[in-house]
């Protein structure tokens, strides 16, 4: 396909069978990806997750690529490249998707595309993973990279609080307390934190958890420690405390 001075093409190798891409810029390749991925773009059906080949997405006027790798298998692994196709050629970034495709949609009208995504930090903790939860994340572009959107985020979901009683209800009744804690119970609790009411997450784990259940303290540890491995950690626990995370 052709963008100007650029060509992109998907390409499979003869010899392993594998497929990979390659840029090239003024006829001079530029970019030869990584083989064993099975890679997409955009072919012009504008209803798919992926921009236009071309459409300026970081809203700087230039045309930018977005490609979407994917691993195999049953539930895992999506990579996203971000190319910017001007004169001078640059990989922007390589984002991790996870076991989830990336949304790219531009949610606070300003011209320039956000990244919607899942944080699975918590995929196979404590449950299989059919029932693991996995917050949602924004990316915002700023400053040649993507940040994560706090504020978007923070307002993107205000629904959770006006229905925190109802979960409450529905975690305290949930059948799966007899022999384990319920996944529903870190679902909606990771739901808060990622919008920025963590107090809130903590309020319901203590009024949701069942009080002839052991283990509470040993639980709480753990789930703790697990969400400080996320990727976000750090950006998500100072919009915790501080409202934003810069």
């Amino acid at each position: 396909v052709i963008q100007q001075s650029h060509i992109y093409r998907l390409l499979h190798d003869k010899e392993s069978g594998d497929k990979y891409f390659e840029i090239l810029h003024n006829e001079e390749k530029v970019f030869t990806s990584e083989m064993g991925m099975s890679y997409e773009i955009n072919p012009g059906d504008a209803a798919g997750n992926l921009p236009l080949p071309g459409k300026d997405i970081t809203g700087d006027g230039i045309p930018d690529l977005v490609v979407e790798g994917y691993s195999g298998g049953a539930h895992c692994c999506n990579d996203y490249l971000i190319f910017s196709l001007g004169e001078q050629f640059q990989k922007i970034v390589h984002l991790y998707g996870g076991d989830s495709s990336f949304e790219f949609k531009d949610i606070d009208g300003d011209g320039v595309y956000e990244i919607i995504g899942r944080d699975w930090t918590f995929a196979y903790w404590e449950t299989c993973f059919a029932a693991s939860p996995a917050p949602e994340i924004i990316l915002y572009y700023k400053d040649n990279k993507y940040k994560l959107a706090c504020g978007l985020m923070r307002e993107s979901h205000p629904e959770f609080m006006d229905k925190f009683d109802k979960e409450l209800e529905m975690v305290k009744s949930d059948p799966a307390w007899t022999d384990e804690v319920p996944p529903s119970l870190w679902d909606y609790m990771l739901d808060l934190i990622f919008t920025g009411n963590s107090k809130k997450a903590y309020e319901f784990f203590d009024r949701a958890w069942q009080g002839d259940k052991e283990g509470k303290k040993k639980f709480i540890r753990k789930f703790k420690t697990q969400l400080s491995k996320s990727p976000y950690w750090r950006k998500i626990r100072k919009m915790n405390r501080k409202g934003d995370c810069g």
